[in-house]
């Protein structure tokens, strides 16, 4: 199995699949907005920010992660952010997030930011792992969810 992490732009069509696999993912959060609103909104890079990163496994676009200026609204003062870790439900269990939350660290570190951000309700123990340190449980869209912070 070969796994590739690549910054978006170098795997433009994987925006749509993206788009596509989140709108599947999440059909609630995402009942009111078209594949191709969501691929405008989650999968258009900027300067400096946001910064996506696309996982493939022997050539299929696999996993995505993000880094965004803003996320909760909460918590503005705050970021940037770790948005948007996402594996495929049959690649799963392999690594892919780990390698995606490593690869995204790595990317805010070359940008420059001391400290970045995260909230999660699935994946705790892959921040913990990581080393990202709990800061508080907060309400998010109607979850409860616990924000992390990782220093660089």
């Amino acid at each position: 199995m070969e796994n590739r992490i690549r910054p978006l732009r170098e795997v433009p069509e994987a925006g749509r699949l993206l788009a596509q696999a989140f709108k599947d993912a999440w059909p609630d959060f995402f009942a009111d907005r078209s594949v191709e609103a969501i691929e405008e909104v989650m999968f258009a890079e900027g300067s400096p920010l946001p910064a996506i990163l696309v996982a493939a496994v022997d050539g299929r676009v696999a996993g995505t992660v993000a880094l965004r200026a803003r996320s909760v609204e909460t918590h503005e003062h705050l970021g940037p952010w770790v948005t948007g870790l996402w594996v495929t439900p049959d690649l799963r269990g392999l690594g892919l997030g780990r390698d995606l939350m490593l690869a995204i660290t790595e990317e805010a570190a070359a940008r420059g930011f001391r400290e970045i951000y995260a909230v999660t309700n699935t994946a705790r123990g892959l921040f913990e792992k990581l080393g990202w340190q709990r800061v508080e449980e907060i309400v998010y869209h109607g979850e409860e969810v616990t924000l992390f912070r990782k220093g660089q």
